[in-house]
């Protein structure tokens, strides 16, 4: 009989060629052990000089579906390589805001609760310069194997803050110098007519609820993103993609 392996509170298996390539290649990121297939030895080998400083266990099976009933994933998506890691250390607020220059995108949602998406809009802030992505500790993913893929690998690059008072934060980054701009289906101005701020806060909520009213008073400009009228709405993710592109570009 084969045996999950089961995973502790500060460990996880991450999966995937592009998620795991980013994971051996973050030397802040603690990997326990590699298991891989055949079909993927030439993938570990490019990490033999890694996996020797790190003392990582590697484990090598017949098949992608061997692994899969191992790590109890499917072998499409781990693509016969996967990796046990320790979660990454927590980044707080005031470590990002020491490093910031001059000019600085913070990208920030509101309870947006759905890893697949989050993980698109850290690969997407990581892509247009954004500092950080910033989230509630409550109703959001946190670091999680299917929160990191999403991201494809972004997550390994850019900084991800999880907060208790939202509304507070965004107070306490208007003191920092930021903007903050929530992106909202009525907003008062396009977005690609924004003014060009140093230091912007985007805001986005989740899909149907929104922004919540408590943290949209912190906003000092609501923005639109417009669409054409045969589509009611944009997914969180896209919605944060145009957004960021229209700050980064500017």
């Amino acid at each position: 009989m084969t045996h999950k392996l089961k995973d502790s509170a500060n460990t996880y298996w991450l999966y995937g060629k592009h998620p795991v390539e980013a994971a051996m290649n973050n030397p802040k990121r603690q990997i326990l052990q590699i298991f891989g297939t055949k079909n993927t030895m030439a993938s570990i080998q490019k990490y033999a000089q890694i996996i020797k400083e790190r003392r990582i266990e590697v484990s090598i099976l017949e098949s992608s579906s061997e692994m899969s009933k191992y790590i109890a994933i499917e072998e499409s998506v781990h693509q016969g390589i996967a990796v046990k890691v320790k979660k990454l250390e927590l980044v707080f607020i005031e470590q990002i805001l020491k490093k910031i220059d001059k000019k600085s995108i913070l990208l920030v949602l509101d309870q947006v609760t759905d890893p697949q998406n989050v993980g698109a809009v850290i690969r997407s802030s990581l892509a247009f310069g954004a500092d950080a992505v910033i989230t509630t500790k409550d109703n959001a993913p946190s670091e999680n194997a299917n929160l990191v893929k999403g991201s494809a690998g972004a997550f390994e690059l850019i900084p991800y803050v999880q907060v208790t008072n939202l509304a507070r934060t965004l107070n306490d980054l208007k003191k920092h110098g930021y903007w903050i701009v929530a992106i909202t289906q009525n907003g008062s101005v396009p977005i690609n007519k924004l003014n060009d701020f140093d230091r912007v806060v985007l805001l986005l909520g989740a899909e149907g609820k929104g922004i919540r009213d408590v943290n949209l008073k912190q906003s000092d400009v609501q923005a639109r993103i417009n669409i054409s009228d045969r589509l009611q709405s944009l997914n969180v993710s896209n919605a944060a993609a145009i957004g960021l592109y229209q700050i980064y570009s500017k």
